[in-house]
């Protein structure tokens, strides 16, 4: 699930990306979400050529 339709399901998941950017021939969605008490998160995913290349990490720290 390393393809564009598996970025578009998570799109479905998380709504539509709060920002995408290029970085040379790779293209970067941005999801963000934040509160009224400053608490704040972002994921995001780097694509190249309609396939994910990169991907978050998932702390050792996660519960």
């Amino acid at each position: 699930m390393r393809t564009l339709a598996a970025l578009l399901c998570a799109g479905a998941l998380l709504g539509h990306p709060y920002m995408v950017t290029a970085r040379g021939t790779d293209q970067i969605w941005v999801w963000s979400q934040a509160n009224f008490l400053g608490n704040a998160r972002v994921v995001s995913f780097s694509l190249r050529d309609g396939r994910v290349i990169a991907v978050p990490t998932i702390p050792e720290s996660f519960d």
